[in-house]
């Protein structure tokens, strides 16, 4: 069969690759086509369009790509058009997707949602564009069962596809002595983070630190961050790594992360860690308007309670973030805790296998003879 995929972020880029894998162990005669990036095409994807270019944050930032975003909307319908794919797969980017499913279905093909976008943060009235044109819900968080199941939605959790690629190790508690900076993936947020953090190194004078380096991005671009925001003299602490994030989370004493997956990765490898998120001030506005949930990081929101501690724009700045670190860098009550929340959290999460129980799924609707 033909599968068409369409991820217009990195972290769904990774999915989507593993879900390739899956369908082609599933289906031996699968030819998949996509627009995404990298590692789709690593995993045997025919790339049509690069979604690196749609890689934005922010609502600033989406109105200056307005045009970009259009052009790959009018590409990616002739390219749907032409290739007549048995299933069209979304993959999060919901502003993207939930168009391209409403024009899809109502041309006749089969939708599928693996990723689901996060509507129940914001905007949840897409629930009904879902329930209109997605054939088939696939969603890796235990908590958007009941939110879409209000909805009258039917909806499979498969689990989520990082317990396939981070091991469970509850003894992962003797780290090494530095802290890992996660500025982030995307260039925007990387530009509004990355600074801040870097004010760490002055105010934690015995302390080491690494940046994790996002796979996609320029190391010379990084470089030039670094030299531009981090003082001289504090330099020598501080390491710039192309280093695999996971062997960095897992080895890091603590961490600062931008909100995002990144801040689950970081739980589920047992280190303690600070969420930071800052953006331009107009989005930061309009995102306190809408979203509806109490949490930015997945790991509160999982839990359903605050178990990292969040500073979000004003509260983002340097001297609270190190006042937020030092008992995190203690063999104290507060590190402690930590680890037992992320153990707490490991359970919360379910099995393994998401990529595969998804591919599994929308095999067995494609073969139905009454989906």
């Amino acid at each position: 069969m033909k599968y068409f995929i369409i991820s217009g972020e990195t972290s769904g880029d990774l999915h989507a690759a593993k879900l390739i894998q899956s369908l082609k162990k599933e289906d031996p005669e699968a030819i998949v086509y996509g627009i995404g990036s990298i590692r789709m095409k690593k995993a045997g994807a025919e790339i049509l369009l690069d979604s690196s270019e749609l890689n934005v944050m922010g609502f600033w930032q989406v109105i200056l790509k307005i045009f970009t975003i259009l052009r790959f909307f009018k590409a990616t319908q002739k390219a749907i058009l032409e290739k007549k794919p048995h299933a069209i797969v979304f993959i999060d980017f919901a502003g993207f997707n939930l168009k391209m499913a409403a024009w899809a279905k109502k041309k006749g093909f089969k939708t599928f949602y693996y990723i689901s976008p996060k509507i129940w943060a914001w905007n949840t009235s897409r629930a009904k564009i879902i329930k209109k044109y997605i054939d088939k819900m696939f969603v890796i968080l235990p908590f958007e069962v009941p939110f879409y199941q209000s909805f009258g939605i039917e909806v499979h959790y498969v689990g989520n596809p990082l317990l396939d690629r981070i091991e469970r190790n509850a003894d992962n508690k003797e780290k090494e002595d530095f802290i890992l900076l996660l500025p982030g993936s995307r260039k925007a947020e990387i530009s509004y983070l990355l600074p801040i953090m870097l004010q760490l190194p002055a105010l934690l004078p015995d302390a080491h630190f690494i940046i994790g380096k996002a796979e996609d991005l320029p190391m010379k671009w990084m470089e030039e961050n670094l030299y531009l925001h981090c003082p001289a003299e504090c330099r020598q602490r501080v390491q710039l790594s192309a280093e695999n994030s996971y062997s960095l989370m897992k080895r890091a004493k603590v961490a600062v992360v931008t909100s995002g997956t990144a801040t689950l990765e970081t739980a589920l490898h047992y280190t303690p860690q600070v969420v930071c998120y800052k953006s331009d001030p107009l989005s930061i506005r309009i995102a306190k308007l809408l979203i509806k949930v109490p949490y930015i990081s997945l790991v509160n929101l999982i839990a359903n309670k605050e178990i990292v501690k969040e500073l979000i724009q004003e509260n983002c700045t340097a001297e609270k973030i190190k006042n937020e670190l030092l008992p995190l860098l203690e063999n104290g009550v507060i590190r402690k805790e930590a680890f037992q929340n992320y153990e707490k959290l490991w359970d919360i999460m379910g099995t393994q296998g998401a990529s595969d129980k998804t591919a599994t799924g929308i095999l067995k609707h494609l073969n139905s003879p009454n989906p």
